[in-house]
């Protein structure tokens, strides 16, 4: 079951790199539409640019006083409402200033230069716009939808592999008992068997029945405790000590049973 998770894996990685792809080849049309209709707006400062935006275009220009372009504006595509698949609105998004300079001034320029395109061909921008959109729509479909039905089949597998894991680390629970690590100041871990009850120095856990095998709640176990002695200079482990602990709630334990190895 772990190699075809893994093969599932390696599927949806791929498919991941094909959509990515296509993404890449859309924002490249996109921005070529783009160009064809706000084209004009570099005539005008041949010195902008244009990038793609996540929810429009933005209209960049490098300072040379600056370590990154400002932007200009923006123009906007957006839907009206949540039902329509393209957008059927265009707007600028534009910053304010109270700042006096022919460089503000070319930029509101600019802002109405873009205004005038878009209320002059605002029909033609948004045809072409959804044209572009819609040559893309069928390849990220099919490949949005094999990752989906893959990742739900990885879902599925997994969960399967933990129940299977948890139920094989139960029977070693069982069977041989399962150690406990030290922590990072070289102690062995306390836990809280019973509310009477703490076990110090925990090294070992192992599982001897259940106290009511129809319910299965509560275990009697086994318990090996390494706890630290004191020589006048350092600390050391002491001699391991076994005893037996009944009627411990087996979900105190199933961290640890989890997470042993």
């Amino acid at each position: 079951m772990k190699k075809e998770i893994k093969k599932i894996k390696s599927q949806i990685q791929k498919e991941y790199k094909e959509l990515n792809s296509i993404k890449e080849k859309e924002a490249v049309k996109l921005l070529e539409h783009f160009n064809n209709a706000f084209g004009s707006l570099v005539e005008e400062d041949p010195e902008i640019y244009f990038e793609n935006n996540y929810d429009g275009f933005a209209v960049k220009k490098a300072m040379g006083n600056k370590d990154y372009p400002t932007e200009i504006l923006t123009v906007r595509y957006k839907a009206s409402n949540y039902d329509l698949e393209y957008p059927d609105q265009l707007g600028l998004n534009y910053y304010t200033t109270s700042t006096i300079n022919d460089f503000e001034l070319k930029r509101l320029a600019l802002i109405g230069s873009a205004a005038k395109i878009i209320l002059n061909g605002k029909s033609e921008i948004l045809e072409d716009y959804a044209r572009v959109k819609e040559s893309f729509n069928d390849d990220l479909r099919k490949h949005q939808d094999k990752i989906w039905n893959l990742d739900k089949e990885r879902i599925d597998l997994e969960k399967l592999q933990n129940e299977l894991d948890k139920e094989q680390k139960l029977e070693k629970a069982f069977n041989k008992g399962f150690y406990l690590e030290k922590n990072d100041y070289g102690k062995f871990p306390s836990i809280e068997l019973r509310g009477d009850f703490v076990s110090y120095g925990t090294s070992k856990i192992k599982l001897i029945d259940y106290v009511n095998p129809e319910t299965q709640k509560s275990v009697n176990v086994e318990i090996t405790q390494i706890q630290k002695g004191w020589d006048g200079e350092k600390y050391y482990d002491l001699e391991p000590k076994t005893q037996k602990v009944n009627k411990v709630r087996l979900s105190n334990l199933m961290y640890y049973i989890n997470n042993s190895k």
